[in-house]
């Protein structure tokens, strides 16, 4: 057992006395960055790249980033269990990324809040390479990068996010309006804008059905 899953051991203990209570968060602070120090410094063993993945969100992407770096087919065993389960949204997009570029020709199962989806890395495209994605960005190209460059960066930056986590299901191209209205509804709203958004609709005679529920705001 790791040091730090010893402390964990005993912060869950049902009493800790104040005193000690105070010594052992401490020390699992502590323990907790300078893991995160090295595995920011060097690169991770197996073992422990396993261990990451079974901890908070920003260690599994460590993980991941760390098993981005070799061939993903010599450990498909731990990618098919991680990816299986329940796990971090936006590390397991990562890793799929990977498998898609890797060609993985395998069979993988993944599990997200929302259901359970069977895919083959090797015949599935990259998030950025979708009709969907591409139709969508090309609108909000059209849109708002020579009127207002900054909005416009900012609904890049949810549709890109929007395309990985969507993984490993892709966006088609009949949903491209559809995604791109509901990014600049988004981030109208944001902005406190929602009644210039209902101008931007009407003015582009934009008719869009409904809006689709963002992955982003919903993690």
């Amino acid at each position: 057992m790791s040091a730090l899953k010893m402390i964990q051991s005993e912060l869950d203990m049902p009493y800790v006395p104040k005193e000690i209570l105070e010594t052992l968060q401490s020390a699992y602070k502590e323990c907790d960055t300078k893991i995160k120090e090295s595995i920011r410094s060097r690169v991770l063993s197996i073992e422990e790249i396993e261990e990451a993945l079974q901890q908070d969100e920003e260690h599994q992407i460590m993980a991941v980033n760390a098993l981005n770096k070799i061939n993903l087919r010599d450990e498909i065993d731990l990618v098919k269990n991680y990816l299986s389960k329940s796990h971090s949204q936006m590390a397991g997009s990562l890793l799929m990324e990977s498998l898609i570029q890797q060609q993985i020709s395998e069979e993988i199962t993944v599990v997200t809040k929302e259901n359970e989806v069977t895919f083959i890395p090797r015949y599935t495209e990259l998030p950025y390479e979708s009709d969907g994605f591409k139709g969508a960005s090309s609108y909000l190209e059209n849109w708002f990068e020579s009127q207002d460059p900054g909005f416009y960066q900012l609904c890049m930056q949810i549709l890109i996010q929007e395309a990985y986590l969507a993984l490993p299901i892709n966006f088609e191209e009949d949903e491209s309006l559809i995604l791109a209205c509901t990014i600049a509804r988004y981030v109208f709203k944001c902005m406190d804008k929602e009644d210039e958004f209902e101008q931007f609709i009407t003015e582009k005679d934009l008719n869009c059905p409904f809006y689709m529920d963002l992955k982003c705001i919903l993690l």
